[in-house]
């Protein structure tokens, strides 16, 4: 099992859906795209000799959204104290973006990831810290998720 851990400034983005100009070309909206290639280069900087792996992954995204400025003085205090949480952004979709990013950098394909967790916070400083996790067969066993149905 090795850990690979990484800090992405400015605001958390979500994946966007594709658009379609009136011509019919598709692209990705700009925004999305820039958020992507950031997380690429944060990540290659921190791990320039890193190869894409084949193994099993686990990813955890942190979220962080800045306070806003014009919020009370006694929401500012719950969301600093984590009593309030960021709205902004599907969770998936903020997952979708890092995952995505990531192929062929990290990963083969995000298809490897078999467990994942996002945390949304509001904090000092907006930024996404990724943590990823790679799992040898051996570390697997064992390793159950715990689904509750009622």
């Amino acid at each position: 099992m090795i850990t690979y851990l990484f800090t992405v400034p400015g605001m958390p983005v979500a994946k966007q859906r594709p658009r379609t100009t009136r011509t019919g070309h598709t692209y990705t909206p700009k925004e999305t795209v820039i958020f992507e290639n950031l997380v690429k280069t944060c990540f290659t900087q921190k791990y320039p000799c890193h190869t894409p792996t084949d193994l099993p992954v686990a990813v955890t995204i942190l979220a962080m959204y800045p306070i806003p400025k014009s919020w009370s003085k006694k929401d500012k205090i719950k969301a600093a104290e984590q009593a309030l949480f960021p709205r902004k952004h599907d969770w998936d979709n903020v997952a979708k973006a890092v995952c995505d990013s990531l192929n062929g950098v990290f990963y083969l394909d995000d298809s490897q990831i078999f467990d994942g967790q996002v945390f949304k916070r509001y904090g000092d400083q907006p930024k996404t810290v990724v943590m990823l996790t790679t799992f040898e067969e051996d570390d697997l066993k064992g390793r159950v998720a715990e689904v509750c149905l009622e």
